[in-house]
C-alpha cells in the first residue's frame, strides 16, 4: 500500500484485517510537506517497480510474494492498482474490473471522454450502457446521478461507488475493499481479471 504520505497514512495502523491478509505500508509518514512527493497514485511506476523487484526474489507460495499493490493519492480519493507482475491498472481499468465482475451486463456505467476506446468497445460488446462525460469527478458524479448508474470513474483513479457510499464521492478505501473482496471470492489475480489486450494504446490509434 503506497499511502502517498497523505490522508490514508494512519488508517491502516488501526485497521483490523483477516489473518490470511497482510500488507506492507510504503510512504505512510506524513509530515504535511511530503504528500504525493515521488509516491502514490501520482507516481504509480514506483510501486510497480517495488513489486517487480520483490516478486523476482520469491515464488507465489512464499509469504513475501505480493499479490497486488494499491497506490493512493494525497487526499485519499484516487486509486491506482498494481498487479503482481507490476502492471499499472488505472481508473478506466478498475472500472472495467469492478463493473464486469460486480454488476449485471445491462447496467449503466459512467466514464469520461478520456476513457480508453478499447475498454468502451468491450463494454459495448458485453451489453453495458456506457455514458460519457467531461473529465472531472464532479462530471462523473453528475452522470451517475442523471443516469442512475451504480459506478463511474475517470482514468486518473477517481472511482465513485454510488451503490456503497451514502454520499457518492471518490473513495479510495471503498475501492480497496471491493478489490480485496473480488480477489478473494473469485480466487483470481488482477492480471486475470483485466487482460492487457483490452486496452488500445494511443500510438496505435494515431497510426491508423
Amino acid at each position: 500500500m503506497d499511502c502517498s504520505n497523505g490522508a490514508v497514512s494512519n488508517i491502516f495502523k488501526s485497521l483490523t484485517v483477516p489473518n490470511n491478509i497482510s500488507f506492507v505500508l510504503l510512504n505512510n509518514l506524513s509530515n504535511g510537506k511530503n504528500i504525493n512527493h515521488n509516491c502514490g497514485a501520482v507516481y504509480p511506476e514506483n510501486l510497480s517497480q517495488f513489486i517487480k523487484d520483490t516478486n523476482k526474489k520469491h515464488d507465489k507460495n512464499n509469504n513475501e510474494w505480493i499479490d497486488f499493490g494499491i497506490a493512493f493519492d494525497g487526499d485519499g480519493d484516487r486509486t491506482i492498482l498494481i498487479s503482481d507482475s507490476g502492471k499499472i491498472i488505472d481508473g478506466d481499468e478498475i472500472l472495467y474490473i469492478l463493473s464486469t465482475c460486480n454488476h449485471p451486463t445491462t447496467s449503466t456505467i459512467v466514464g469520461t471522454v478520456m476513457t480508453n476506446y478499447g475498454i468502451r468497445t468491450s463494454f459495448d460488446k458485453l451489453g453495458y450502457n456506457f455514458i460519457e462525460t467531461a473529465v472531472g469527478d464532479k462530471n462523473v458524479l453528475e452522470g451517475i446521478i442523471q443516469h442512475k448508474a451504480k459506478i463511474g470513474s475517470e482514468s486518473s483513479g477517481h472511482v465513485i461507488h454510488a451503490d456503497t457510499n451514502i454520499i457518492p464521492i471518490g473513495d479510495a478505501m471503498i475501492t480497496l475493499i471491493k478489490i480485496i473482496h473480488l480477489l478473494v471470492t473469485s480466487n483470481s489475480t488482477i492480471d486475470e481479471l483485466y487482460p492487457e489486450s483490452l486496452k488500445y494504446h494511443l500510438s496505435l490509434l494515431m497510426s491508423q
